[in-house]
């Protein structure tokens, strides 16, 4: 059997391992409502989207974001919502100390940067340094990128595997095709830890045509410059949706300051106002609008638009990543098969790190007690079967609760 061959069975592994089922996203255009929660700072966006790996924390699609969030695990979707931008703004309930209540007085700017296993459907997990349980409605907006464009990041690629993560989208992306010296584009699977992949046991070349489809439906076309090792500039992005918030309170990326109005007395608010402007022109017939929400009302506030980002030049090569957390490839690198790979060891991965907050209930009724499963894509079973279930990191994060006996 040639090394080329072994090398994407390999590769097949790598991708049952860590290729789960979508799940249901938070969708543009739909308000949700959960429990607010902190987990303290994380350095250069450490977290289940490996923005750390990439340096997406520090790209233009933060701009205007006050901090990361966690996503709870039921809307993670595959890491689908990783990179998506969120309005929020505090309920005026919940427990906790009053100086950490998120301000019902006016609307917070975050990016899903992480996922938050022990959270039920509409919380957000914060990576700032609180205490409490506060009630909180929010909403996805279009993240404030301007006109700068995608980021390409490799982690353990080689010629016949490639491991690929596109970043600073002004929406999340939906699927990538890529065509890297193939007669046709291939379409590659999302990862749960934010990337994308796709084995061929022709080998890949560089540079590379691919095609991105954003979660709004919008499809553009882009060049990836190189590969497989390192990051790189592209030089398209998604078009602005004039339907749709974008980060600092306007349907106008290129508004600079924005003032919102003051919400009316009644108890039910009206639904968000939005300029009746025309959309960009689409490559793709344009889906049908989604149904107008109703959307909790902004109270006033002014927000300075930060200065436009540096343009970025589409033969700028950043430096090369180093692929952490999850099985290093060199575990392949000899392309030896794995003949039993499912009873493996798991990796000793860095979890999602647990609360401060453990004494506060949540602020609706919690779901009977259920099995999650970890976040590297392995199973409750297999957990137990290896001994895990009083590892501190199961217990803390709550981790497989019901097969390892900790249901009261």
């Amino acid at each position: 059997m040639s090394s080329r061959w072994l090398a994407v069975v390999a590769a097949q592994i790598l991708l049952q391992l860590f290729c789960g089922a979508q799940g249901q996203a938070p969708q543009f255009g739909q308000p949700y409502q959960g429990d607010a929660t902190y987990y303290g700072t994380q350095p250069n966006g450490l977290g289940a989207c490996s923005f750390q790996d990439s340096n997406a924390a520090t790209l233009p699609w933060t701009y205007g974001t006050t901090y990361g969030v966690a996503m709870n695990n039921p809307q993670w979707g595959n890491s689908l919502p990783c990179g998506m931008c969120i309005a929020l703004i505090g309920a005026g309930t919940g427990a906790g100390p009053a100086q950490y209540e998120p301000s019902a007085g006016f609307y917070q700017y975050t990016i899903v940067r992480d996922l938050c296993p022990e959270c039920q459907p509409g919380d957000l997990d914060m990576a700032q340094n609180g205490d409490g349980r506060w009630q909180i409605n929010w909403y996805p907006v279009q993240c404030n990128v301007t006109n700068t464009p995608f980021y390409y990041s490799f982690q353990g690629s080689n010629t016949w595997y490639l491991k690929m993560q596109v970043s600073n989208t002004r929406v999340p992306v939906q699927s990538v095709q890529i065509k890297a010296g193939t007669p046709n584009f291939l379409t590659m699977q999302r990862t749960r830890d934010n990337y994308f992949l796709i084995a061929n046991t022709a080998g890949f070349s560089f540079p590379a045509q691919v095609i991105v489809t954003s979660i709004l439906g919008d499809t553009v076309n882009d060049v990836v410059t190189g590969g497989p090792v390192g990051t790189f500039v592209g030089a398209a992005q998604f078009p602005v949706s004039a339907s749709y918030e974008t980060v600092g309170g306007s349907t106008n990326a290129q508004t600079q300051v924005v003032t919102r109005s003051p919400p009316p007395a009644s108890s039910s608010p009206p639904p968000r106002s939005v300029p009746a402007t025309s959309p960009p022109p689409r490559s793709v017939p344009a889906p049908p609008p989604p149904q107008s929400p109703k959307l909790f009302p902004p109270p006033p506030m002014t927000i300075a638009r930060p200065p436009p980002p540096r343009p970025a030049t589409s033969s700028q090569v950043l430096p090369s990543v180093v692929p952490s957390g999850y099985p290093p490839l060199s575990t392949y690198s000899s392309y030896a098969p794995q003949t039993n790979a499912t009873a493996a060891t798991p990796p000793q991965r860095q979890h999602h790190q647990p609360h401060l907050l453990k004494a506060y209930p949540p602020t609706s009724p919690s779901a009977a007690c259920t099995d999650v499963p970890t976040s590297d894509g392995y199973t409750c079973a297999q957990q137990a079967s290896w001994g895990k279930c009083n590892e501190s990191w199961m217990i803390n994060n709550k981790w497989c609760a019901k097969t390892c006996g900790r249901c009261k």
